[in-house]
């Protein structure tokens, strides 16, 4: 028990293997003739840390923590910021605001590998209500890979754990999902921000099609700058609905436009996405090469 409240450690996933290994650790102690049915060495490796460096660098990659962020940068250039803390809120924001997202985070692991950069971190869905229920817990695998091109190159890998003993029900509704949201800037009309995607639909017709991937593009100091959003052909419903804002930068991967479905305790709710941030417009072809290969991955 947390001066916060419940901690719930048994409930989650770390915390159960842990709690699995000290289960049977005491079991073999009082029964060693057990010990053929357990294989010792995955018990030894439960024991293994988690990696957690403060900084790390691969080829052009450098990855630095503190207790308030996670920083990678490619050279001078800033690539992502995950925030473990709330930013300040714009002047005029309802201040319940300012905690959305910021529940219990906390991170996992800091790695290098072959092609750059990862690290995991946590995050728990808390229902607010009088008495407080921990709904999910979601893991975020980040990689960052070293450039090959002059276009900064992440993945996200997000999975959900429900955390109660009923299955969360998640209801058809015409938004809701992965989303990506451009800066403040591209609301200006001189941002001229287009959205397309695989299909070659635009944010005129594209509203709620299906589609590989989606590419958003605006002029930013003078030149034109894309981020495009990739979905692997693992994720649920795939290839999932896209829903388009009519006016604003933004577009979410949502499964949900096409009917309700569950999260049920035990069969977590995962999904992939690679984002592609380049000067210029968007490189259809390109694009579509990047999304064939990475299948295979």
């Amino acid at each position: 028990m947390l001066v916060t409240g419940a901690d719930h450690t048994h409930l989650n996933a770390d915390g159960g293997r842990v709690t699995a290994v000290l289960v049977v650790q005491e079991l073999l102690r009082q029964k060693p003739e057990l010990s053929v049915c357990f294989d010792t060495q995955q018990l030894a490796r439960h024991h293994e840390p988690r990696q957690l460096q403060k900084s790390l660098q691969q080829k052009d990659l450098l990855l630095e923590a503190d207790d308030r962020a996670i920083t990678v940068r490619r050279g001078s250039q800033l690539v992502l910021t995950w925030n473990a803390v709330p930013l300040p809120l714009p002047s005029g924001m309802d201040p319940w605001l300012q905690g959305s997202g910021f529940l219990h985070q906390r991170v996992i692991s800091t790695a290098t590998t072959d092609q750059g950069i990862s690290f995991e971190v946590d995050l728990i869905h808390r229902a607010e209500q009088e008495s407080v229920v921990d709904i999910l817990r979601e893991r975020w695998h980040v990689h960052v890979r070293s450039a090959e091109t002059d276009c900064h190159d992440f993945e996200i890998q997000s999975t959900q754990y429900n955390q109660t003993d009923l299955p969360l029900q998640v209801l058809q509704y015409h938004y809701g999902g992965f989303a990506v949201r451009g800066p403040v800037e591209w609301l200006s009309a001189a941002s001229d921000t287009q959205i397309v995607n695989s299909a070659g639909a635009d944010r005129e017709t594209a509203n709620r099609q299906h589609a590989r991937w989606v590419a958003m593009t605006a002029v930013q100091n003078g030149q034109q700058v894309t981020i495009a959003m990739l979905s692997h052909n693992s994720n649920f419903r795939d290839p999932q609905a896209v829903r388009f804002h009519s006016s604003k930068p933004y577009f979410v991967y949502s499964p949900a436009v096409d009917g309700e479905f569950r999260i049920e305790r035990g069969q977590p709710y995962g999904s992939r996405y690679r984002f592609l941030v380049c000067d210029g417009p968007p490189q259809a072809e390109w694009i579509e090469q990047i999304w064939t290969a990475w299948q295979s991955e």
